[in-house]
C-alpha cells in the first residue's frame, strides 16, 4: 500500500518541492561554503558538508549556524580547538554530497560530518537509491581519506506535523519515508568500520516561527 501511494505522490511532492525553492531562497543564511573556529590547542580539523539543519537558515553567518555551535561544543568536551569546513546547500543530496567533496583534500581533515536526505525524503527518492548513494560517499571516505578520518553521518530528522512542508500531504507518508531511509543509512554505516551513524532528534519547532537560527527549517 506504502509503495503503491508514494508512486502516484512522488511526482507532486517533486514539482512541489522545486516551487517551495524559492520561498527557502528568500531566508536569510550563511554563504554555503566557510569556515568556523573553536580556540584551543592541537585543533581538530572536520568537514561539515549537507543541506537542512546544516544551511544555517534564519543567521547570517556559520558562526551562529550548526557549524559554529558544533564547533564550540566540540571544543569544550574535548579541551582542543576547533576547525570546521563547511560546504552545504538547501537542495543537496547523498548523491550531490560526493560531487561537492571531489576537490576535497580529505588529508586534511580527522572527521567528515555527513547531514543529507531531507530533500531526498521530500522528493521521496526510493530508498534503495538513496542507500546506494549514501554507501559511495561512504566508501570515499574510506578510500581516499587519512587512517584517521572519521566519518559521522547524521539521521534525517522527523518531519513535525503542523510545519508548512507536511500541509501538502499526510505527515505519515513522510515521516514513514523518513524511517525507510534512515533504515538504509544505518545498514550502510555498519558495513563501514571508521562511519558512526548519529541520531538526530530535533525539538519541536512551532510553525509560527520564522528564522530563528540553525535548529529551524522551512
Amino acid at each position: 500500500m506504502y509503495r503503491f501511494i508514494t508512486f502516484f505522490i512522488r511526482p507532486l511532492m517533486r514539482l512541489w518541492t522545486l516551487a517551495a525553492l524559492a520561498s527557502w531562497n528568500d531566508l536569510p543564511r550563511p554563504p554555503g561554503v566557510a569556515g568556523t573556529h573553536a580556540r584551543g590547542p592541537d585543533p581538530l580539523r572536520v568537514l561539515l558538508v549537507g543541506a537542512g539543519p546544516a544551511v544555517g537558515f534564519g543567521v547570517l553567518s556559520h558562526d551562529l549556524a550548526l557549524s559554529g555551535n558544533f564547533a564550540r561544543l566540540l571544543s569544550a568536551t574535548m579541551g582542543r580547538g576547533v576547525d570546521i569546513d563547511t560546504i552545504v546547500d538547501p537542495v543537496m543530496t547523498a548523491k550531490t554530497a560526493l560531487d561537492a567533496v571531489n576537490e576535497v583534500k580529505l588529508s586534511r581533515y580527522d572527521a567528515v560530518v555527513l547531514v543529507v536526505g531531507l530533500y531526498e525524503c521530500l522528493q521521496l527518492v526510493p530508498a534503495s537509491e538513496w542507500g546506494r548513494d549514501v554507501d559511495a560517499f561512504l566508501s570515499r571516505m574510506e578510500r581516499d581519506g587519512p587512517d584517521r578520518l572519521r566519518t559521522f553521518a547524521v539521521e534525517i530528522q522527523p518531519l513535525q506535523p503542523n510545519t508548512r512542508m507536511l500541509r501538502f500531504v499526510a505527515p505519515w507518508i513522510t515521516n514513514r519515508h523518513v524511517q525507510r531511509l534512515n533504515e538504509e543509512l544505518r545498514k550502510a554505516g555498519s558495513t563501514h568500520p571508521s562511519t558512526t551513524i548519529v541520531p538526530f532528534l530535533p525539538p519541536v519547532i512551532s510553525d509560527q516561527l520564522r528564522a530563528h537560527g540553525c535548529s529551524w527549517f522551512p
